[in-house]
């Protein structure tokens, strides 16, 4: 989990360091994501369908995937697959397509080491037994239905710009 964290935050700071830039180069005092990303398309930074690497795009594309991996997974584990099934449906519905054989297989060898549910609910939630499913099922119900959308949105964005490159890692 701390290596999606720090891979989160790195892509968060593509888009914020594209968001300084955007600043110190318009007359604009804010922005939003797509005015980052339609910036760069307008000055042909990238040759579509590859992205160059930092940019506010990939930042957003890698983002947008990390979302919605964790919508799939929580979406599997409310639908009763366990933790290995949870996160290789979702790996497959997400990452798979865009890794090489090699990190696919470093996938794959991670979710044979992937803990119980109820060890991940209690991680999760601080508490112990059902206590922990019932509240950590609680918290993935709460955190799909409200991120679910949000990464629909990206998504539409993402197809709309033509940035959904698909290169592999």
């Amino acid at each position: 989990m701390s290596l999606g964290q720090k891979d989160v935050l790195q892509n968060v700071r593509k888009i914020r360091s594209a968001y300084i830039s955007y600043l110190e180069h318009t007359s604009s005092t804010s922005a939003n994501i797509w005015d980052l990303i339609d910036l760069e398309l307008e000055v042909s930074y990238h040759k579509l369908p590859k992205l160059q690497d930092p940019s506010a795009s990939i930042g957003l594309l890698w983002i947008w995937r990390q979302l919605k991996y964790q919508v799939e997974i929580y979406e599997n584990f409310l639908e009763g697959y366990t933790a290995k099934e949870s996160c290789e449906l979702a790996y497959q519905q997400t990452y798979s397509r865009y890794h090489s054989w090699f990190v696919r297989a470093i996938f794959s060898r991670s979710f044979n080491a992937a803990p119980s549910e109820l060890v991940i609910f209690e991680h999760m939630t601080g508490l112990k037994g059902e206590d922990a499913r019932d509240k950590a099922k609680l918290e993935m119900e709460i955190f799909v239905n409200k991120v679910k959308e949000v990464v629909e949105e990206l998504e539409r964005g993402i197809e709309e710009r033509g940035i959904n490159d698909p290169t592999r890692v």
